[in-house]
């Protein structure tokens, strides 16, 4: 049997025994809350929204996808159509309707389309493999595809375009790369919004959040997600061989410009895989919408200035209510 395929194998295992697992774990109740504020979701985020000024800051911004590490043995086989993605950088037009990612991409435009237009939304393909190296490459690449974007829809429209990329699990890491890439490059870019949904935290990349390449950024964890955290990180070799946590975080060191929200749907917290479903694509532009509402009253009444203080976010599905909590402070290893 070859090496490739016990790897297979083993992931499979590991990916069965994890799904398993976290079926079967109940939620305890968030410890104690220091602040709870209960808010129904607008009726229409979209005439909320939908004013000249919000709609000149959004129409020049274009989205991108970045995909997270492939389901060894399960994206050519039973998940075909979901894991489905070309690689390099291509527009949503060039995939089919029975692509998982299409489905994804109208759902967000459909829930506010002055937020996510849907013809501004491009998903970037790369090898998916769990290393750190093929995430490094993948940022080199992705740095210069968005450039040769942003140069070419200049070019054609006359205005510079802002940046938003929406990533799932390690896809936020070959993201957090791109500042090594930006820095050595003569042409700088950018990034108007970075959405971090499940992103494994790593002591390689954690601090690029606070890099002047982003200018917001958020990032969504669940207390259910195991595989945000099974990464082995302390197992992988690096050239100064510094000492690293074993396994992955799920959150990042306080920083201004980062809004961090632990989600539960439903009274549960969710799974890796349900970042990436049709349902939470349709909640996604109402979770940024309320976070930021929150930090603008944050901002406001100037009573809480670290914005990461683990904002809590109960979603209820039938009625669309948005509960949410300040946690108790959690000391992550990179404060």
């Amino acid at each position: 049997m070859s090496i490739k395929n016990i790897k297979n194998k083993f992931w499979l295992t590991l990916v069965a025994i994890i799904f398993t697992l976290t079926s079967c774990v109940h939620n305890k109740k968030d410890a104690t809350i220091s602040k709870k504020i209960k808010t129904e979701k607008p009726k229409d985020i979209k005439n909320i929204e939908n004013t000249k000024e919000k709609i000149k800051k959004e129409k020049d911004v274009i989205t991108i996808w970045i995909h997270g590490t492939k389901m060894m043995g399960l994206q050519d086989h039973i998940f075909k159509d979901f894991f489905f993605r070309i690689v390099g950088l291509h527009n949503i037009n060039e995939y089919l309707d029975k692509h998982k990612i299409t489905k994804l991409a109208k759902q967000l435009s459909e829930q506010n389309t002055h937020r996510f237009e849907y013809n501004n939304f491009y998903v970037y393909g790369w090898s998916g493999e769990l290393s750190h190296e093929a995430r490094k490459i993948a940022a080199k690449d992705l740095h210069r595809v968005t450039l040769e974007l942003i140069q070419n829809y200049t070019q054609k429209n006359g205005v510079i375009p802002k940046i938003r990329l929406i990533t799932h699990s390690h896809g936020g890491n070959v993201a957090l790369n791109m500042t090594k890439i930006n820095k050595q490059s003569q042409d700088k870019i950018s990034i108007y919004e970075l959405i971090l949904l499940a992103c494994p935290v790593q002591q390689k990349t954690a601090h690029f959040v606070s890099e002047g390449m982003f200018e917001k950024v958020y990032s969504l964890y669940s207390e259910l997600d195991m595989l945000q955290i099974i990464d082995p990180q302390g197992l992988h070799k690096f050239k100064n061989k510094e000492k690293k946590p074993l396994f992955s975080e799920r959150m990042f060191a306080p920083e201004e410009k980062i809004t961090q929200a632990k989600i539960r749907i439903n009274g549960r917290s969710i799974m890796h895989i349900e970042f990436i479903t049709e349902r939470f694509a349709k909640l996604l532009p109402n979770i940024l919408y309320e976070l930021d509402q929150w930090d603008q009253q944050e901002a406001k009444e100037a009573t809480i200035t670290n914005k990461r203080k683990c904002l809590s976010i109960n979603v209820d599905k039938k009625n669309t209510v948005f509960n949410k909590k300040y946690l108790v402070k959690r000391k992550t290893k990179y404060n």
